[in-house]
């Protein structure tokens, strides 16, 4: 496994983490799993926004909210107050792949909504650690073009 698909797996994770995306641990478990963006029409728009496996909506057990609330406000921290603004490129890379992952299997929840203008702002500042990154960049770039 390559270093960049690292990055991006951790980025689906972070995304299970986040919650909402279209994919349940049963149909991970039960078939041929590779990725979110392979397993799903979710990043195109042609996944369901409920249903079945799908769980879109922010709302759900109060115990569970507050705990994805706590994992979202952690993840945000890690994110902006560290990792995107590292002097390690390595870490600004990293960053910018995982809220990528974010932006792009949970954007439609209302936190990731809320988070939007933060994020066009520093746009340019989260790209250029990517472009900087070496060896993978190509990589990196192919693979964010695919997710």
């Amino acid at each position: 496994m390559q270093a960049e698909d690292v990055l991006f797996s951790i980025g689906e994770a972070l995304a299970f983490i986040w919650g909402g995306v279209s994919i349940t641990a049963d149909k991970i478990l039960k078939s041929a799993y590779v990725s979110l963006s392979a397993s799903s029409n979710f990043l195109t728009g042609d996944a369901p926004a409920s249903g079945g496996d799908v769980e879109m909506s922010d709302a759900g057990n109060s115990s569970d909210d507050s705990q994805c609330d706590l994992a979202r406000e952690k993840i945000i921290r890690k994110l902006f107050d560290e990792l995107l603004f590292s002097s390690r490129k390595e870490e600004r890379c990293a960053g910018s792949v995982w809220l990528l992952s974010i932006v792009s299997y949970c954007g439609r929840q209302t936190r990731v909504q809320q988070m939007l203008p933060q994020i066009q702002v520093r746009g340019p500042s989260l790209v250029s650690p990517i472009e900087r990154h070496g060896s993978t960049r190509e990589n990196l770039i192919e693979k964010m073009a695919h997710t």
